[in-house]
């Protein structure tokens, strides 16, 4: 039933490979990709939506992930806090 629709949905931006599969949790963020170094940037759009640019990609055709905050300068505090407990020094820390 899907494939029948598939066509339209992509046109509307609304494919099977949408957003919604590349969305993760923060604690998945920090487990997945700070807490393993695997973070280059992350880029903060809308107040409230961060793209997390991975190091590493694992396949050419992997998309950058992303999860929502509440406000940026609550983000920025809770990114601080998780690298000090990581001991991630100052020179190595994830630009935002």
């Amino acid at each position: 039933f899907t494939g029948m629709f598939e066509p339209l949905l992509q046109s509307l931006g609304m494919g099977m490979d949408n957003d919604l599969e590349n969305e993760i949790s923060f604690g998945t963020f920090v487990s997945e990709y700070l807490e393993k170094g695997n973070v280059s940037q992350l880029i903060v759009t809308g107040k409230s939506r961060v793209t997390v640019k991975a190091k590493q990609q694992e396949t050419p055709s992997r998309k950058d992930k992303h999860f929502t905050i509440g406000s940026v300068d609550a983000f920025e505090a809770q990114i601080d806090k998780v690298q000090n407990e990581l001991n991630v020094p100052l020179a190595e820390r994830v630009p935002i």
